[in-house]
């Protein structure tokens, strides 16, 4: 019997998801949904383990030039960016429970070291020159390269194969019998114990329409998802496994979890 595979949440935001972020400790994942208008930037917090989600308030000079940058411990990181076409780093604002707690010009953002928590960054001048934040005095102190980066445990992203290689090929000859368009572009593969996801690209004029195929382990068509009707692109990152549970952007806005 063919297994009936639901979400076992699902929230559709105003604006469409602009990026997620894995926090510290790793069941807390930070959301940033964006508009057109320069005031339409909204930033969430969501609990995987509880599957609550919390909007963050945040009393920001420039929302539209603020990009969420990391999680920890309850320090919510955000970098202000400015100029045209390739936009660089202008500003680090920390937040804490609402209220900001630190800033820094001359910093940015490296990553967090996940055996403790720590905030990484280096110096906007040379990358050689290392700083923590000391959550404790809500300041940056010099840091000693003593930091161990690592992908979080439990985070496990598709893996993209383009046009032309043989793995794109094989799978879009799976697809084809299973009557089902082929892809162009690009396909992307993600496999756990029980689901085979598959999902690619179909050129509509000057965009692309993007879906995902879920699949059982026997190869039967479980769930057929539109992650975006009109990309100008190939997506970055439209879902991925996190703490066992499937993250799927659907339509640009709407954020859904399975059970995988």
């Amino acid at each position: 019997m063919k297994e009936v595979l639901n979400s076992t949440f699902s929230y559709t935001f105003k604006y469409p998801v602009w990026q997620t972020v894995i926090g510290f400790p790793t069941n807390i994942l930070g959301i940033e949904v964006r508009g057109e208008g320069f005031d339409e930037v909204s930033y969430y917090l969501f609990d995987t383990d509880l599957n609550e989600l919390s909007p963050l308030t945040l009393n920001l000079d420039d929302p539209w030039w603020s990009r969420l940058a990391a999680i920890s411990n309850g320090n919510i990181v955000l970098q202000e960016y400015s100029g045209e076409g390739n936009p660089e780093v202008k500003r680090v604002e920390i937040f804490n429970s609402g209220k900001k707690v630190a800033e820094n010009n001359e910093v940015q953002f490296d990553y967090i070291d996940l055996t403790n928590g720590s905030l990484v960054f280096n110096s906007r001048n040379d990358d050689k020159n290392q700083f923590i934040f000391d959550h404790h005095e809500n300041k940056f102190i010099p840091g000693d390269d003593d930091y161990n980066q690592k992908q979080a445990e439990g985070l496990i992203f598709p893996v993209q194969y383009p046009e032309g290689t043989e793995y794109f090929n094989d799978i879009n000859e799976f697809l084809s019998l299973k009557s089902i368009k082929p892809c162009v572009g690009a396909v992307e593969y993600l496999e756990t114990e029980r689901f085979i996801l598959i999902s690619g690209y179909e050129r509509i004029d000057k965009f692309f329409k993007h879906k995902l195929y879920i699949f059982d382990e026997e190869g039967s068509l479980l769930k057929e998802i539109l992650l975006e009707k009109a990309g100008k692109g190939l997506s970055k990152d439209p879902y991925f496994i996190f703490n066992g549970k499937l993250f799927v952007i659907e339509d640009k806005n709407t954020i859904s979890i399975y059970a995988v």
